[in-house]
C-alpha cells in the first residue's frame, strides 16, 4: 500500500493519479507474487488481521476514487457503494490472478482498472483518450 500510495500522490492529475497507483500496484504483485498470494488469497485465512489488511487497503483505494467526485461531467454521480463495487471488482481479479499462477500477470490489466475507475466520472469516451494517451507514452518509453 506504502507504495501505491506514493505513486498515486506523485501523479499531477486525478486520472494519472489513478493510473499511477494501478500500475503500482500491478507491479508490485508481480514482483512479490509469494507476498501477492498471502494478501489475496490467503488473507481470510489468516484470521481477524489479515482480513482488516484487506479491508484496509479497500478502503484506502476507494479513497483514491473519491477526487472523481470533483472531475465528474456527468450530472448523475456514481454512489459510494458504486466506488466499493469498483475496487471490490478490482481486487477480485487481483485474487483471482494471484490464485491461479505462482507469477501472476496483472502488468497488462492496468488499462483496465483505470478504465473501470475513471469512467463513471468522467466518462468512456475521455477515459479512453487518457489509457491510449498513457499507452502510448507508455509503448513509446
Amino acid at each position: 500500500m506504502a507504495s501505491t500510495a506514493g505513486a498515486f500522490f506523485a501523479g499531477k492529475s486525478w486520472p494519472e493519479r489513478i493510473w499511477l497507483a494501478f500500475r503500482a500496484a500491478a507491479e508490485s504483485v508481480e514482483r512479490t507474487p509469494a507476498f501477492a498470494h498471502v494478501a489475496f488469497v490467503e488473507a481470510y485465512a489468516v484470521g481477524p488481521r489479515g482480513i482488516q489488511r484487506v479491508e484496509d487497503s479497500r478502503v484506502a483505494f476507494t479513497i483514491f476514487l473519491q477526487e472523481g467526485y470533483r472531475w465528474q461531467t456527468s450530472s448523475s454521480p456514481p454512489s459510494r457503494l458504486a466506488l466499493e463495487a469498483i475496487i471490490t471488482a478490482i481486487f477480485e481479479i487481483f485474487y483471482l490472478q494471484a490464485r491461479s499462477s505462482a507469477e501472476p500477470k496483472t502488468s497488462g490489466l492496468v488499462a483496465h482498472f483505470a478504465h473501470l475507475s475513471l469512467t463513471p466520472f468522467i466518462g468512456a469516451a475521455a477515459a479512453n483518450e487518457f489509457i491510449d494517451g498513457q499507452l502510448a507514452t507508455h509503448d513509446a518509453a
